[in-house]
C-alpha cells in the first residue's frame, strides 16, 4: 500500500486488523499490525516535539514543504495535536459543518414525559 495514503483510512483499518489478530490469537498479524500503526499515529497526527512540520511515515514521497501542505490540505502551519484531516470533495467546505442546534432544556428536566411513562408501566 502506498505510504501515502489517507491517514485515518489506514488508521481505521490497523485498528481492524489488531482487534481481528487479538480474536485469533494470531501474533503474528498482531506485531504487523502494530508495528504499522507505530509508523502510521506519529505521520497523521503533528506534535510540537516533532519540529515544525510533521512528520511522515518510512517510503514517503512527502519531501518538501510544497508536498506537505498538499498531503495536509490547507494546512500550512502546523499547532501542537492537530491531526491531518483528509481533503473536502471538490466544491465543497474543507471546514466540518457546526453540530446541529438543540432545543434549550433545564438540567435535570426529562426531554419527554410521555417515554418515562412508557418505560414505567
Amino acid at each position: 500500500m502506498d505510504p501515502d495514503f489517507t491517514g485515518s483510512w489506514d488508521l481505521v483499518a490497523t485498528d481492524a486488523v489488531i482487534a481481528i489478530a487479538v480474536f485469533l490469537d494470531d501474533h503474528r498479524a498482531f506485531g504487523h499490525a502494530l508495528e504499522r500503526f507505530r509508523e502510521r499515529v506519529p505521520a497523521y497526527f503533528h506534535l510540537e516535539q516533532d519540529g515544525p512540520a510533521p512528520l511522515t511515515v518510512p517510503g514517503s514521497g512527502v519531501a518538501t514543504p510544497r508536498r506537505m501542505t498538499a498531503y495536509w490540505p490547507g494546512q500550512a502551519t502546523y499547532r501542537d495535536g492537530v491531526p491531518r484531516r483528509p481533503a473536502a470533495p471538490s466544491g465543497t467546505s474543507a471546514s466540518p459543518s457546526p453540530p446541529p442546534p438543540t432545543s434549550p432544556r433545564r438540567p435535570g428536566t426529562r426531554a419527554s414525559t410521555s417515554t418515562a411513562r412508557s418505560r414505567t408501566g
